[in-house]
């Protein structure tokens, strides 16, 4: 899941931040799948306006993928989110086509100053 207007749709020279990466998901397990960038919702900074956050799903067209080398990140880190290429991901493990994605839209809200105190506190 990544959010491509960061900071915001005028000017993301943060695009894209990661907010979710699961790696090796069989059928609808998501919860077995390989997590290496921990869930974090939607964190849009005040004033910034709406920003889309989008689902892509991707076949893995060689079955498992070792993904030993990519980076592990904590729900409560911004480690290896700014700048997060999934064309990369693609590329590097020899993703197949894409098979799913949907998006959703987010500004800011009340939460997310909670949201990012719990980024701010981790660095793993």
């Amino acid at each position: 899941m990544v959010d491509p207007d960061a900071p915001n749709r005028q000017d993301p020279k943060f695009r894209s931040v990661c907010h979710w990466y699961v790696g090796n998901i069989s059928g609808d397990k998501i919860d077995q799948g390989d997590h290496r960038i921990a869930f974090v919702g939607s964190g849009p900074p005040q004033g910034s306006g709406l920003h889309r956050y989008i689902f892509l799903v991707y076949k893995q067209t060689d079955g498992r993928v070792d993904l030993s080398e990519a980076p592990r990140t904590s729900n409560r880190s911004r480690n290896n989110r700014l700048n997060f290429q999934h064309k990369d991901y693609v590329k590097k493990y020899n993703l197949g086509e894409l098979v799913a994605g949907n998006f959703y839209r987010a500004q800011f809200d009340d939460y997310v100053p909670t949201l990012h105190a719990q980024l701010s506190s981790g660095t793993e």
